[in-house]
């Protein structure tokens, strides 16, 4: 099964009290196509559609290191450790219908705090570690039922990159995730999930406006071997105003 999904992303870097944060909204839209296997056996159901995801809004800030600079005083700012905190809401302003079995849309309000720690190892090379737990709002309208629960999903994200000079840099890493056990109308859909996969990440600057990154997922381990999800992303962006990290 196959999603194509076409972002657009208004990001906004700001000072908060000498510290660097930034507001970010993002909008999807979906075109999925293929087969899908809930059953087992060998049977499959075909799943087409399109439409809007839910609206994501963003905001965080550098809690240490990092600080609020020009950008020629941050162009000669050595980079030091630094932890963040960021917040990540989802309203449910997607495509949805309960008569469908999948949709962009979730129809719930979601949260999901985030803290971060980055730290430079050598002189070209970080490490990073973020921390996270989501949750989510019962869903009043599901597909065969009345109210669908999902209990909050922890997550651990890890990551080495490297920057190769001042135009690219790459990155490995590992993302971990639990939990997500469902119930319908107080009959359990499932246990709690928990998967691992690897990710790389590789990003190219063009020009101190323009951006390219590339991110590549691929599963290496889940509860659930029927749920194997891979994904490629490619990002361009186009940054205007003051801009005080390529990060």
């Amino acid at each position: 099964m196959g999603i194509d999904l076409h972002t657009l992303r208004y990001l906004k870097y700001f000072g908060r009290d000498g510290h660097t944060s930034a507001f970010s909204v993002y909008q999807a839209y979906g075109d999925l196509d293929g087969t899908f296997s809930p059953f087992g056996g060998g049977r499959s159901i075909r799943l087409s559609g399109h439409g809007y995801s839910d609206t994501v809004v963003i905001l965080g800030t550098n809690l240490s290191g990092a600080p609020y600079l020009p950008l020629n005083e941050y162009m000669q700012w050595s980079f030091g450790p630094t932890v963040t905190a960021q917040v990540m809401i989802s309203a449910p302003t997607g495509s949805y219908s309960r008569d469908k079995l999948f949709n962009m849309g979730t129809n719930r309000w979601q949260i999901k705090p985030e803290l971060a720690y980055l730290m430079p190892v050598g002189e070209k090379g970080w490490w990073d570690v973020y921390g996270n737990v989501e949750w989510f709002q019962d869903n009043d309208d599901p597909r065969g039922g009345n109210r669908l629960e999902t209990k909050p999903l922890f997550g651990l994200d890890t990551h080495y990159s490297y920057t190769f000079n001042r135009a690219f840099w790459a990155g490995v890493g590992v993302s971990y995730r639990r939990g997500g056990a469902t119930r319908l109308d107080g009959i359990s859909q499932g246990g709690s999930e928990e998967y691992t996969d690897g990710v790389a990440t590789a990003s190219m600057t063009f020009s101190p406006n323009w951006m390219m990154k590339a991110m590549y997922s691929h599963p290496i381990k889940a509860s659930n071997e029927d749920v194997n999800t891979e994904i490629f992303q490619l990002t361009v962006q186009y940054n205007w105003g003051h801009l005080p990290s390529n990060r």
